[in-house]
């Protein structure tokens, strides 16, 4: 069957099975999609009596924070407004779930616990360095899909697609505004981010900058960095997905000469499973790997050197990803009203993936998969 045009628009243009579709809705209420980190084998949500081992004492206090409907940067700011220190976390979290993660400060004497709307932090302990995305191995997640019952998949492995949340929840998606902010399409870039302004949100302040007539990269760097990284970085999400889609309809899965590989997070040539490039100025691609992005470069019109964006002081290095993900724990169990699937996946996969293999929504953002 064919994707939805949502997918094809993000890369997503085949599926790994021939399963049927199944009716089933995600995210009916926020409590039916739960993440929980995990880190040297503990959930963020057990951590305490039981820590990680860079949890061993240090300057930085290290909370436990439990998130509502909030996205992941503006949870760590209202911590950090309250505790009067700056707040890092692992990852990024979808908005909509509640969500249980790792995050720290320097600040002397922490509170035990913090209630704020939406946000519970407790204390699980202290770093001597502070939390960032290599300190966790990936997330665990509680889902349940209500309507049609899930069958349970006769595969462990999955394609390891960008998912939806990548790309923003919303048109026009960042990898549109990616690729313009790679080919220096300014002006059309701010424009398109002020077009998904909303007040309070990052993107206002470009367009208020917009407003008082200021130089679109001008208005552009209103929205930080780093979030124009994010952008550009999901611009080459893209890539990945569509290069995956053609290995998949071609049914060139597995690992050919020529091809990098990946083994327990170490990228080769001699032994793992198939890894695809990101392009970026840094990335080293191999020639077979590289004959097979140029096509779709060529289509895009940009080179691996124009992911460094000079102009805005960023740049999205590049470098490769494994194709597949093994769910090898993935449970799949009948509830009244729907199905709990449970799983754990390492840090840059996504649940969105896994489920869309399983019931290949004809309407994702109707579905809750956005």
């Amino acid at each position: 069957m064919d994707p939805p045009p949502i997918d094809r628009r993000l890369g997503m243009l085949v599926y790994s099975t021939d399963t049927l579709p199944v009716s089933a809705r995600l995210r009916a209420r926020l409590s039916d999609f739960v993440v929980v980190e995990v880190s040297g084998g503990v959930l963020a949500s057990e951590a305490g009596d039981v820590r990680p081992p860079w949890i061993s004492g240090g300057d930085y206090a290290v909370f436990s924070v439990v998130k509502v409907g909030i996205e992941t940067a503006e949870a760590a700011a209202r911590l950090g407004r309250a505790l009067r220190s700056e707040v890092t976390f692992c990852g990024l979290k979808d908005k909509r779930s509640v969500s249980v993660q790792f995050m720290s400060c320097r600040v002397r004497s922490p509170p035990r616990v913090l209630r704020l709307p939406g946000i519970s932090a407790r204390l699980v302990g202290f770093s001597p360095e502070r939390v960032h995305p290599g300190l966790i191995d990936g997330n665990r997640f509680f889902i349940i899909a209500r309507g049609e019952r899930v069958p349970a998949p006769s595969v462990s492995r999955f394609p390891n697609f960008f998912g939806y949340q990548r790309f923003g929840d919303r048109e026009p998606f960042n990898h549109d505004i990616g690729r313009l902010l790679v080919l220096r399409r300014f002006r059309e870039a701010a424009e398109l981010l002020s077009q998904k302004a909303r007040p309070g949100m990052p993107e206002w302040r470009v367009r208020r900058a917009l407003g008082r007539g200021e130089h679109p990269t001008k208005a552009l760097l209103s929205l930080g960095r780093r979030i124009l990284l994010f952008i550009v970085q999901s611009y080459q999400s893209f890539f990945f997905n569509v290069l995956l889609s053609r290995r998949i309809s071609e049914g060139r899965v597995a690992p050919e000469p020529g091809d990098v590989r990946c083994a327990a997070g170490i990228f080769n040539a001699f032994s793992g499973s198939l890894a695809l490039p990101l392009p970026g100025p840094q990335a080293v691609i191999p020639r077979k790997p590289m004959e097979e992005l140029k096509p779709i470069m060529r289509e895009e019109g940009v080179s691996l050197s124009d992911f460094r964006v000079k102009e805005l002081g960023i740049e999205a290095a590049g470098g490769f990803r494994p194709a597949f993900v093994s769910v090898p724990d993935l449970s799949v169990r009948e509830i009244p009203g729907g199905t709990l699937l449970s799983f754990t996946l390492p840090r840059g996969s996504y649940a969105t993936s896994v489920l869309r293999e399983l019931v290949k929504p004809s309407d994702p953002p109707g579905q809750g998969f956005l």
